[in-house]
């Protein structure tokens, strides 16, 4: 009796010389995942770990360890430890896996993000932080997205895993003011992040009733808020400078605040 086969030599040919090829990984390349997860590789055929050349790094370049396991066609990689936020580049050498004929993977490389928030809120979240820095010149000290709060340092961490960065830069404004009629103060100036006079103790804090040349922060030490500080709204004759906000006058020339026993004082730039 004559058995036939099915299958002619050349497509036998290319069953038992074709290489295992990733079908598709999960998490997929360039995703954003909540939280750690096993790593999960479908390939085109059955397969069996043939060496260890399966690495798993993090935006440091650290090594990560891993479990590694096959089932059928699927290779499993599940981190020994709780993957934190950041990124995660996966790879797969030359011949990691093989079929049952010893054909082996090409090179393979994958990448992820873990985050608590997705890119669509990264980038709103970069807007924010943005606006609030052009306003007070510096970074705030955490994000919100609903209920939910980032520090800013791991905020900032979490957009370069997305190649984002925070643009730090705030217009500068200047104004002048020669003189102040009934004021003896001169040479005054205010940006959005300094205040400047030429002018004399008002307090008496100083001990003495002569020019001092004083530059400050445009920051109010008693509300906490920059960009509030404007010249003399009151008309006192020496000159101070005024919170727009909470009112508080602080001395030009040595920059206490003037209500008495008052502990709080413009800071020196």
């Amino acid at each position: 009796m004559i058995l036939l086969s099915n299958i002619n030599h050349s497509d036998a040919y290319q069953l038992n010389s074709s290489t295992p090829q990733v079908n598709s990984v999960n998490p997929g390349n360039n995703s954003i995942i909540p939280k750690s997860q096993a790593i999960k590789l479908t390939f085109s055929k059955s397969i069996k770990l043939n060496k260890n050349s399966i690495t798993l790094k993090n935006m440091d370049g650290k090594l990560i360890s891993t479990n590694n396991k096959v089932s059928g066609k699927s290779l499993i990689l599940t981190p020994v430890n709780q993957l934190k936020p950041g990124k995660y580049y996966l790879a797969l050498g030359k011949g990691a896996v093989t079929d049952s004929y010893k054909n082996g993977n090409s090179n393979y490389k994958s990448c992820f993000t873990i985050s608590p928030i997705s890119l669509a809120q990264m980038k709103d979240g970069k807007s924010r932080v943005e606006r609030f820095y052009a306003v007070n010149h510096r970074l705030p000290n955490y994000v919100s997205f609903g209920s939910k709060k980032i520090m800013i340092n791991d905020f900032e961490k979490l957009l370069t895993t997305q190649n984002l960065k925070l643009n730090k830069t705030s217009s500068v404004k200047t104004y002048s003011i020669t003189r102040q009629v009934g004021c003896i103060a001169y040479n005054i100036s205010l940006s959005n992040k300094v205040v400047s006079s030429t002018s004399k103790c008002s307090c008496g804090a100083c001990g003495d009733y002569v020019y001092h040349t004083s530059t400050y922060k445009n920051y109010c030490p008693n509300c906490g808020r920059y960009e509030t500080l404007v010249w003399n709204p009151k008309g006192v004759y020496e000159g101070e400078w005024t919170c727009s906000y909470c009112d508080c006058d602080y001395c030009s020339a040595c920059g206490k605040e003037k209500v008495h026993n008052h502990p709080k004082h413009l800071i020196k730039a």
